[in-house]
């Protein structure tokens, strides 16, 4: 098998016919963390090359897949302190790029309206001023061939530089009222249909979060999201430098100071006047992340925030440490604002 390194946005498939995607930028050197999307099933409605696939979306169904029929797949990672998803690279039979995926369907001469949609939104990003040719990819269903005719477009960006850009350009983009538009009324229900099976939060918060994004809306009426993703090279990690522990649920209050990597997937949100709602008492954070694109401009600098999740102590190579707030592991977990 090739030799790669896997990060956010790439969809990889096993050898025994799973298809999963990546998620983050740190990785074991001989395991991807990577979640079952899409899985073999003769009753299954995707299909692709003859196969029939069934999609899995909901994080508690892809962990009990994991623990019921793929307990190869399912270990405890002493680095994130918890059981993952991390497929050996042995049992790994293809990755599938969004990068790659942008030249293949812009070479292919016949495509159909989910594929002509997806390339048309990156073609279009892709022009955007100063932006780098290799920046926009196409992820989600479309990038596997395992799309419906109302798949969504899933649009990734890599690079910081390149994310504000396009982050910019989307901006202007959805005020012209062109074919890229916010979601209305009607289409936010639907996603909050989709999302609270997965994510607790009142249809009313939802809205008011919601509608000031700008990685999510309608290309030509069809549903899009833009992920955007830091180069390896910005991280400043690598796996095993730091060592995370989760010490349990957190209830808290925090004014967010730094929204700047907001858009980022994983998101953080810098934060202080944290007081615990519930948990335990005293403790301080110093920011609240997540590996879900659901909480990516979730809050903006100056905003008071309630969120629930997982309180994690990061402990460094110096010995030094550092608390904070993950969202995302649990259905219960939520971010919003509190005085907008």
């Amino acid at each position: 098998m090739e030799v790669f390194e896997a990060r956010e946005g790439d969809y990889i498939e096993t050898l025994d016919g799973l298809v999963c995607d990546v998620k983050g930028l740190v990785h074991p050197k001989d395991r991807v963390v990577a979640f079952p999307r899409f899985v073999p099933d003769p009753n299954g409605e995707r299909v692709r090359n003859g196969l029939r696939f069934r999609k899995v979306y909901p994080l508690a169904d892809r962990f009990a897949l994991l623990r019921d029929r793929y307990p190869e797949y399912y270990r405890f990672d002493h680095v994130f302190g918890r059981y993952m998803s991390e497929i050996p690279r042995e049992s790994i039979s293809r990755i599938n790029r969004p990068i790659e995926k942008v030249a293949e369907l812009a070479k292919r001469g016949r495509l159909d309206s989910a594929e002509r949609d997806a390339l048309d939104f990156a073609l279009l990003l892709g022009t955007t001023p100063g932006l780098r040719s290799d920046a926009v990819g196409i992820s989600g269903s479309v990038l596997v061939g395992l799309h419906t005719p109302q798949s969504d477009v899933d649009i990734l960006v890599y690079g910081v530089k390149n994310c504000l850009l396009i982050r910019r350009r989307v901006e202007k983009l959805l005020g012209e009222g062109c074919e890229v538009k916010r979601y209305s009324e009607e289409g936010l229900r639907r996603l909050f249909e989709f999302r609270s099976q997965d994510t607790a939060m009142s249809f009313h918060d939802f809205v008011r979060l919601e509608r000031r994004k700008t990685i999510e809306g309608t290309f030509r009426g069809r549903d899009f999201f833009i992920r955007h993703v830091k180069a390896p090279d910005e991280v400043g990690e690598v796996y095993g430098d730091r060592i995370y522990r989760p010490l349990g649920r957190l209830v808290v209050e925090a004014t967010i100071t730094d929204d700047s990597d907001s858009i980022f997937t994983p998101c953080s949100y810098k934060v202080s006047h944290v007081t615990v709602v519930q948990g335990r008492e005293g403790v301080l954070i110093a920011e609240i992340v997540s590996f879900r694109g659901r909480f990516c401009e979730q809050a903006r600098k100056g905003e008071r925030v309630v969120a629930a999740g997982t309180l994690e102590r990061v402990e460094f190579s110096d010995g030094s440490f550092v608390n904070r707030l993950l969202l995302g592991n649990a259905k219960e977990d939520f971010m919003t604002t509190i005085d907008i």
